[in-house]
């Protein structure tokens, strides 16, 4: 048996990462396996049919598009000695992203902080900084025009509710 129909048989009992992740019956422990949760979270965040790109191809060059055909990558980081999130964009089709989601987790990921919609034009370099307190192009203040946070608390509270214990 092929490992591509493996997983689709797994797929078909419910027994799929992304299955067991929404069930609340696998907690993420890879960096790996935490940023396809915060992927999920944002696929389940649109009221229409996305595409997911990276459920099918983990190397996919963007994580998906949304219903309104905009291509978009989903990145999560912890916050960093209480000091800022720090998201890595070493995308070679970076420039074709049109639609950033950063997920600001506390430093153990046991808590999303906070979650931002960024245009991907704003989105320069292969790293991508959320200072809280350091000023600069973007930090915790100025970026607030892009906040969703209180959108994805609903969700994950409707759709993720085992995320209120500990990743």
């Amino acid at each position: 048996m092929l490992i591509r129909d493996l997983e689709v048989l797994l797929k078909l009992a419910g027994l799929d990462i992304d299955t067991l992740y929404k069930k609340g019956l696998l907690k993420p422990e890879t960096n790996q396996q935490k940023g396809r949760l915060f992927e999920l979270i944002i696929l389940y965040h649109f009221e229409k049919n996305p595409i997911d790109l990276s459920g099918n191809k983990y190397n996919s060059s963007c994580d998906g598009i949304c219903p309104n055909g905009k291509i978009y990558e989903a990145k999560s980081s912890k916050l960093y000695h209480g000091e800022n999130w720090k998201y890595n964009i070493r995308n070679k089709e970076k420039e074709n992203i049109e639609i950033f989601y950063f997920g600001g987790f506390n430093e153990d990921y046991s808590k999303l902080l906070h979650v931002w919609r960024v245009p991907g034009e704003l989105v320069e370099g292969e790293v991508f900084y959320i200072p809280i307190k350091r000023s600069g192009k973007f930090n915790i203040e100025n970026i607030k025009e892009f906040e969703i946070t209180e959108k994805i608390l609903e969700i994950l509270n409707e759709k993720f509710s085992f995320l209120n214990e500990k990743i």
